[in-house]
């Protein structure tokens, strides 16, 4: 039963009362609501054994919400009306940014102001993404490709531009997915963007500084600390949810402390990927700016990218995509070979 206006330029409800019962509702007790409805002139969205009640929710209704109705709803309608849940906690997103433009291109939908608001912030995720591999392409790689003679030969600098892009696309999908993750257990985003980013950015300097008494195959231990990485990361998504919901009882202090404790290895271990590539490239210093250049880059892009993934396929799956990012890490540093001034 709902109760609304039309908001202008809308035409929807933006206003619904649900009346539920633990007993079915009688005859009686739903003829007297009809007798409401038509006296206050509320606009009925579905009641029991009524005739005209819409389809879509008879069907929700009679299919408890199956998983096949949802995907069904979505196809015909565009909308995902399905429950969110901790993975996926994205209410307000109805639908997806990589199906977004397809919705809107449809004849039918072209002229409605209501489904452009409702597609219009998947579409501008989408831009933002075009718009970050152009910046890339233009500021970086472009500029990188006409100064390849510097650089040459290719086949040599090659596996360590992929290293440095790969550990910040790496590192920054971990640590949105990381804010997430305790947001849930320290009770508010703000609290969970404090903790994490004074956490990660304390222990990845520590990190970098212990690495300075790495003098000796600096690329090998850049290979065992991004394997490691990847391995914990990969444990990390599937118990530390658990884990942290078993602790959710505990006061603010206590919380905080124990974010610190299971966030500082895993941000150490970032802070010293960085700084071991920088030893593997031996003599060759000009290409320090070229590997700060698109560590960097890598790392702004990877956080659209992880957001458009996180509202598509949720976080957990997201976490673990970044997870296995930095075992590609862990392969590219084996093919880092120490460049002299002369390569």
């Amino acid at each position: 039963n709902a109760q609304g206006f039309q908001a202008p330029g809308f035409g929807t409800q933006d206003l619904a009362t649900i009346l539920i019962s633990s007993q079915p509702f009688t005859g009686e007790q739903l003829a007297k609501l009809k007798d409401r409805i038509a006296q206050e002139h509320f606009r009925p969205i579905w009641l029991p054994r009524a005739d005209g009640n819409r389809q879509s929710l008879t069907d929700l209704f009679e299919t408890n919400g199956s998983d096949e109705f949802f995907r069904h709803f979505y196809e015909q309608n565009g909308l995902d009306i399905s429950p969110v849940s901790d993975d996926k906690p994205f209410f307000f997103a109805m639908t997806n940014p990589f199906d977004a433009a397809r919705r809107l291109k449809s004849p039918d939908w072209v002229d409605s102001l209501a489904l452009a608001v409702r597609y219009g912030p998947m579409l501008e995720l989408r831009n933002s993404v075009r718009v970050g591999a152009v910046m890339i392409l233009v500021l970086v790689l472009a500029p990188l490709l006409l100064r390849s003679r510097e650089l040459a030969p290719l086949t040599k600098t090659t596996p360590f531009l992929l290293y440095f892009s790969l550990a910040g696309a790496s590192a920054m999908g971990i640590q949105l997915g990381l804010m997430q993750l305790y947001s849930l257990f320290l009770g508010h985003p703000i609290y969970s963007l404090t903790v994490t980013l004074a956490t990660l950015l304390s222990a990845s300097a520590l990190g970098s500084l212990a690495t300075a008494r790495i003098s000796k195959r600096p690329a090998l231990a850049a290979a065992l600390v991004a394997a490691g990485l990847s391995i914990i990361l990969a444990g990390y998504g599937g118990y530390a949810p658990g884990v942290l919901k078993s602790l959710i009882s505990k006061d603010f202090v206590e919380k905080t402390a124990v974010s610190i404790a299971t966030i500082a290895p895993l941000g150490f271990g970032m802070g010293m990927l960085y700084p071991l590539g920088v030893k593997a490239l031996g003599g060759r210093h000009q290409l320090i700016p070229w590997a700060w250049g698109l560590n960097t880059a890598s790392a702004a892009f990877s956080g659209l990218i992880s957001l458009c993934l996180a509202l598509t396929v949720g976080f957990t799956s997201t976490w673990l995509l970044f997870a296995t990012g930095f075992g590609l890490v862990a392969l590219t540093a084996l093919l880092l070979r120490p460049l002299s001034t002369r390569d």
